[in-house]
Parts: C-alpha cells; sequence; structure tokens
C-alpha cells in the first residue's frame, strides 16, 4: 500500500457519505492528479501533495475552482444564509500543514483549535485478519449495542448519533459466555470508530479480536477499511500498527474557516 492508495481512500469516502448533500471534486490534472479537493456542502477535504497546498488554498479563497458543476452552489448559499458569521467553512480531515495555507490565502479561523490531530489507518482487498480472530466475535442486531456504545464515549451528549449510526451501519460485539467484552460501530463516513472495552477486560486481546473482525467485515463488504485515530491514542497505533494496516504519514485535522468580511 502507498501513500496514494490512503489518499485516493480518503477522497472516496468523502465523496461517497451523505448521498444527499451536493458534492464538487476538483482535481489538477485529471490524468495524473497530485491534488484533489472534494467538497460537499461547505465541508472541505484535500489531499494530495504538501507542495501545492498554498496554490489550492488560493484558489480556493478567490474561487478559482473549475469542474462541471459550479461551486459555491445553491447548497452551499443556503447553508450560508442560515449562518450569524457569513461565509464558513468546515475543513475536515486535512492535513495538519494545510492550516498555515488556508490562513496565508486570507481565510479567519472561526476556531483555535476544531478537532484534535488524528492519523488515518487504513487497509484495502481481501479480507486477511481472521488469524487475528482468537475470541467470539459477531455483528449487533439493530439498536443492541446503543447503551454500550453511548456508555464508552464522551461526546453525543443527545445520543442521535449513535442512534443514527446503528440505523445506517454494522455494529460490532466480542463476547464470552454471554458476556459482551468489548464493541464497535461505524461512523456515517463509513469509518471505523467507537471500539470500546471496559477497564475490567482490558489487555485480554479482545479489543484485538473484535478489530480483525471489523476490519475484514468492512473489506469483504466494501474492499477497504479505514478509521481515525487521535494522535496521542498510541494504544491504538500498537494495535492497528499489529493488524498490519497503512498509516498515512501526515497528521489530520479540522478546522472551521470564514472568509474574512469585507
Amino acid at each position: 500500500m502507498t501513500r496514494e492508495d490512503g489518499l485516493r481512500l480518503l477522497l472516496r469516502n468523502r465523496l461517497a457519505s451523505d448521498p444527499e448533500q451536493p458534492r464538487r471534486a476538483f482535481v489538477d490534472n485529471r490524468e495524473s492528479p497530485r491534488l484533489a479537493l472534494a467538497i460537499q456542502g461547505i465541508t472541505v477535504l484535500i489531499t494530495g501533495d504538501p507542495a501545492l497546498y498554498a496554490q489550492a488554498a488560493a484558489d480556493l479563497f478567490h474561487l478559482r475552482l473549475a469542474c462541471a458543476a459550479p461551486w459555491p452552489d445553491a447548497a452551499a448559499e443556503a447553508e450560508w444564509a442560515k449562518e450569524p458569521l457569513g461565509r464558513r467553512l468546515i475543513l475536515q480531515s486535512c492535513p495538519k500543514y494545510f492550516r498555515q495555507a488556508i490562513l496565508d490565502a486570507g481565510f479567519v479561523e472561526q476556531e483555535s483549535e476544531h478537532g484534535k490531530p488524528h492519523y488515518l489507518y487504513y487497509v484495502l482487498g481481501e479480507p486477511h485478519l481472521s488469524r487475528f480472530v482468537v475470541h467470539p466475535c459477531r455483528l449487533g442486531v439493530g439498536m443492541e449495542l446503543y447503551d454500550c456504545l453511548r456508555s464508552g464515549i464522551g461526546y453525543d451528549e443527545s445520543g442521535e448519533y449513535t442512534r443514527e449510526c446503528l440505523e445506517k451501519g454494522p455494529s460490532f460485539v466480542c463476547e464470552l459466555h454471554g458476556e459482551k467484552m468489548c464493541w464497535a460501530c461505524t461512523h456515517l463516513s463509513g469509518s471505523m470508530g467507537m471500539i470500546y472495552t471496559p477497564p475490567p477486560h482490558r489487555r485480554n486481546g479482545y479489543g484485538r479480536s473484535l478489530a480483525a473482525f471489523q476490519t475484514d467485515h468492512m473489506l469483504r463488504r466494501d474492499g477497504y477499511a479505514f478509521c481515525h485515530v487521535n494522535e496521542e491514542n498510541v494504544a491504538s497505533y500498537s494495535l492497528l500498527d499489529s493488524l498490519g494496516l497503512g498509516r498515512l504519514p501526515e497528521p489530520l485535522t479540522g478546522r472551521t474557516v470564514l472568509w474574512p468580511t469585507p
């Protein structure tokens, strides 16, 4: 697997998620792209060669974008009409080093930090991790894991996001003698997430079994699997490295930026 494989995967998933949201894609060269920009509504993803970040940020700021369907479109204008601060862009899973390029281009940060730096882990191809599944694992059923998932995350206060994830994507559980040892699901973006092992059950390999089971399920269904891991989550790095997943070398982050008021 190469760095380009991971970048293409990240871009493909951003364009595939939320099919009801109008989306636009821009590339610098359709024959041999070095940089790609994907926009859904007012959410932006950029991938590619860091040497091109400054030019991409300037083109975005001055709206020098060209594709079959122009942007900003009616969906973006409708979202901006509801924004008290005006024209806002959400940079999602962008290379961390794109931040300076976007500020140099003239954008202003709405917040000093929007989302923790994280790394993209990914794998492509056929299922091949069954040898790591040494504990009983299975798919969750309906809302079965709702309370479990809610107990293991520190966000989604209303529970609506967790409910939507279970409605739209698969969930996974590792059980031993009928007791749930750890669990996980997929985010709305399609990424693997919310894996959690309660403290009494940790250091027994349950999380590794479940991560391998989930990864193979995603490979069987989609041909790829990926997840985002916060920069400080060393335990998850070790787990995913042991399963042989690739990792993009650049840290990614989220930012909320505004065009300055004239």
